[in-house]
């Protein structure tokens, strides 16, 4: 788990880079978004369906195409996550102006502190929050579970997802 304080937060700088702009994640990019998270499960689509129209989320676009290229979306639980960029626009900083614009927006707009949680084993994203001052929690660890219903009739997901 990473962790930048509110007032740490509000002072990031963004930097939009040229031939980009920001704007919200839009709903038509949620069947996209669910494709290439790592976390994509049984019932996903309609988890960032609902990210996407419910919590804070920043995009990044081609001024030219209107194309989404990086995203980051607040998850359920308040942490940063599912942050990506499309594999033709890496290694050009995209994930961390997204991360940052993030960051900020929340500080500013929700006065909250804001965390993130990194698979130990996704070294990219833990150097993209090192790079925004953002601090390791040491000895942190989050394991997810799931419980199911009995009934399985109990959850209606769209299209018995």
């Amino acid at each position: 788990m990473y962790y930048l304080s509110c007032e740490e937060a509000k002072k990031l700088q963004i930097n939009c880079p040229n031939g980009y702009y920001f704007d919200k994640v839009r709903p038509e990019h949620a069947e996209m978004i669910n494709n290439l998270w790592s976390a994509r499960h049984p019932g996903s689509l309609r988890l960032i369906e609902l990210l996407i129209t419910k919590n804070t989320n920043v995009g990044l676009y081609e001024k030219d195409s209107g194309k989404l290229c990086a995203w980051c979306l607040r998850l359920q639980s308040g942490f940063l996550g599912a942050l990506e960029v499309l594999k033709t626009h890496q290694r050009r900083g995209l994930g961390l102006v997204v991360a940052a614009a993030i960051s900020r927006l929340i500080a500013q707009q929700l006065n909250q502190d804001v965390t993130a949680l990194v698979n130990m084993n996704n070294i990219s994203a833990g150097k993209i929050f090192q790079k925004l001052n953002f601090q390791l929690q040491q000895e942190e660890h989050y394991f997810w579970s799931m419980s199911l219903p009995k009934d399985s009739n109990a959850i209606k997901w769209p299209a018995n997802e």
